[in-house]
């Protein structure tokens, strides 16, 4: 009777051992889906072990950490890293990965955020994910409640979640607005409406610091719902191609497409915090902005150019455009 499996630290066994137990598995349920946590690349994995995917670091949260969220690598790169890892798989395997940002393992994404800009790699291509964030060892960790602007990147990100090619992975309580660094900060019990919580004051490290408010973040939990909402409306976020249209990296602007047999819908991001006027030449009369992250729709506009289409985006802003 079970549907689905998660696998704990799946490359700590031999390939052989998964490959008998995934056949097992399958010998009960057929439709199962097998899903090994592994954050180096999975697809020898997947392959010899025979998952049907594997919890995403490697071709998803660490990319995102990278561009989304430190900003740390340019749009040009990230597009890289997801491609790269994306073509180590057989053509049906991207489609069900395990998209994930964070999980009982890592800081929580809101966390991330406010910690991220500014964070120093030590080797330019090696993004810093899930280290210097346990409070105990880490001075400068900051434990406060994110701001709007940090929510709007965290909008962001949810947004590009939803519209890429896999299964997108909610790790409980980010919709609710919670916060918090390592184990046991990303461990809290969950904050729910109608739930009376005191502030968080205490610092782990014996310091002082400004208390904040512990309550459920209604307009963020509308929010995902309505992000949800989209994928599960539209058959290219479901089935669909993923490509890449164009990059800005001075801009810090990233566009792409998901192409089903339905629909085609263009997904753009700016993680710039100027408005970003961005060309592209494609093959529809018109681009209708459907979705965005931020703001009101009204703030994206599109304008026909003689070979092509000129999109204004809001900065922090991600925007979904159905293809007329």
């Amino acid at each position: 009777g079970i549907d689905g499996w998660r696998l704990d630290v799946a490359e700590e066994r031999p390939f052989k051992f998964w490959s008998d137990w995934n056949s097992l598995v399958r010998k009960l349920n057929p439709n199962a889906y097998t899903t090994a946590e592994i954050w180096k690349p999975a697809a020898e994995l997947i392959g010899q072990g025979g998952f049907s995917a594997a919890m995403n670091y490697n071709g998803f949260a660490i990319p995102v950490k990278g561009f989304l969220i430190d900003n740390n690598v340019a749009p040009s790169k990230f597009a890289q890293l997801l491609e790269t890892a994306r073509k180590d798989f057989p053509p049906t395997t991207p489609a069900v990965m395990q998209n994930l940002v964070d999980s009982h393992d890592t800081d929580r994404m809101a966390s991330m955020i406010v910690n991220g800009e500014g964070t120093v790699y030590p080797k330019p291509d090696e993004i810093v994910f899930n280290k210097n964030n346990d409070l105990r060892f880490s001075p400068d960790y900051k434990i406060r409640r994110p701001n709007d602007r940090e929510r709007n990147i965290q909008r962001l990100i949810v947004l590009f979640q939803m519209c890429y090619q896999g299964a997108p992975m909610i790790y409980y309580g980010d919709e609710a607005g919670m916060w918090g660094a390592g184990d046991p900060d990303d461990r809290m019990p969950m904050v729910w409406p109608e739930g009376q919580y005191a502030p968080q004051a205490l610092d782990p490290r014996g310091r002082e610091r400004q208390a904040d408010e512990v309550k459920f973040d209604p307009d963020l939990f509308g929010f995902y719902k309505q992000a949800i909402g989209l994928r599960r409306q539209h058959d290219a976020l479901n089935h669909g191609d993923f490509a890449l249209i164009k990059t800005d990296d001075a801009k810090r602007v990233l566009l792409a497409s998901r192409r089903s047999k339905k629909e085609t819908l263009i997904v753009a991001l700016n993680r710039g915090d100027e408005e970003a006027r961005v060309n592209i030449d494609v093959a529809s009369r018109n681009l209708v902005p459907i979705f965005v992250s931020r703001g009101e729709l009204g703030l994206v506009r599109t304008e026909r150019r003689e070979m092509g289409l000129t999109i204004t985006l809001p900065p922090l802003t991600g925007v979904v455009f159905a293809t007329e």
